[in-house]
């Protein structure tokens, strides 16, 4: 968070994915950082089966959330009715071949509150591009960064998939 702060803009958001357990750790660091944090997540309803290794135990987490948070000077670029996206991921795990991917519902919703057409995006946890391909279709200019090579090896695949779908004669150098 810190990191972040200091080299993005005044006007800058930062979206992170979590685990509910995880929010007050995030948030107090966040804040410390400089951040100003949305006071409720968005939270993603799955409307999907999911799974559970502990089902004798727990009930089946089928909600996620991400932290907003935003530099003093930002404003959202779409006036938000609410902070809930009831999808699917069922779609994404098939075209990203990730059991973890986030639909696309997901990263609209974000994707049109916090930025604007034209603008440049940090995806720092790209995966295979359920963030990425989002963020192109919506014409925002990305940069993905991913650790993993197969993850990476597929994210480039799924970035080449969109562009053709566009443009079936576009080469790719």
């Amino acid at each position: 968070f810190p990191a972040a702060f200091q080299c993005t803009k005044d006007s800058a958001f930062l979206v992170t994915w979590m685990d509910q357990t995880q929010w007050q750790f995030m948030y107090d660091i966040a804040v410390f950082a400089g951040w100003k944090v949305q006071r409720w997540p968005i939270t993603w309803c799955k409307t999907h089966t999911c799974m559970n290794q502990a089902s004798q135990y727990n009930f089946t987490k089928s909600t996620e959330i991400a932290m907003v948070c935003r530099k003093p000077k930002a404003t959202l670029a779409k006036v938000a009715s609410g902070c809930v996206v009831m999808a699917s991921n069922e779609q994404a795990r098939k075209q990203y071949g990730h059991p973890f991917a986030k639909p696309y519902e997901c990263w609209e919703f974000l994707i049109d509150h916090v930025s604007i057409e034209g603008q440049l995006v940090l995806e720092p946890f790209a995966g295979r591009g359920s963030g990425v391909v989002p963020l192109l279709k919506k014409k925002r200019y990305v940069i993905g960064v991913e650790i993993n090579k197969e993850h990476y090896d597929s994210l480039l695949n799924n970035v080449q998939n969109h562009f053709l779908s566009m443009n079936p004669n576009f080469i790719f150098q």
